[in-house]
């Protein structure tokens, strides 16, 4: 009888340590997701920004949106190529 109980005693102490490193792993995951949306909001926040003051600002400062603008989006094409042939 006391190797049964035992038996059960280990398998839930098994189960519960199996279910916390699931539920870390599972938490992580949601992490990752949620700073890389925040990080793809931010970026397209900018990016329009940049966008709406090339059109509205006349003269050297549209320019330098534009520029920015163009420098950005080069720099993500390069940085999506070179994670592409990772």
């Amino acid at each position: 009888m006391e190797a049964v109980i035992t038996v059960f005693a280990l398998l839930f102490l098994l189960f519960v340590v199996l279910g916390g490193y699931a539920a870390v792993k599972a938490i992580g995951a949601a992490k990752r997701g949620v700073d890389r949306t925040v990080a793809q909001a931010r970026r397209s926040v900018e990016d329009h920004t940049l966008r709406a003051k090339s059109f509205a600002q006349p003269g050297p400062q549209g320019q330098v949106a534009q520029l920015r603008l163009a420098l950005r989006t080069s720099m993500r094409a390069t940085q999506d190529a070179l994670r592409a042939r990772a």
